[in-house]
């Protein structure tokens, strides 16, 4: 009965690990846990900052960046720490306040960043 037992857990945490659940529990958790540390006065205070209008565009710019490389745990940990709202800015609001109206649908305003950037450097 315990080979039986052992077996059953062993299938069931491979296929949690494989279909990506235990790691999005483990970047929740880590979450909670910077949340938890971080509840004490030093959040409030944090809390209570206003925040530069940069600070909203590159954090919806790595948001878009994480999101479009596929690392939706580091994306939860991300958000959860920078607190973002629930909702990204739209991309053609981030796009007009970057210059980069023209930057492809296709790839994060990150790169059309860094591309113009090289660009710029080539001149």
């Amino acid at each position: 009965m315990s080979h039986q037992t052992d077996s059953l857990k062993e299938s069931l945490r491979a296929a949690l690990e494989a279909d990506g659940t235990v790691g999005r529990l483990k970047a929740e958790l880590r979450a909670a846990v910077y949340h938890s540390l971080t509840d004490d006065a030093a959040s409030g205070d944090r809390a209570t900052l206003p925040q530069p209008p940069e600070n909203m565009i590159l954090n919806e710019l790595v948001r878009e960046y994480l999101a479009f490389n596929g690392l939706e745990h580091s994306l939860s940990v991300f958000q959860s720490e920078a607190n973002t709202p629930n909702k990204p800015v739209p991309r053609t609001v981030l796009a007009t306040e970057l210059n980069l109206a023209g930057a492809p649908t296709a790839v994060p305003l990150l790169y059309s960043l860094l591309h113009e950037c090289k660009l710029s450097r080539d001149l």
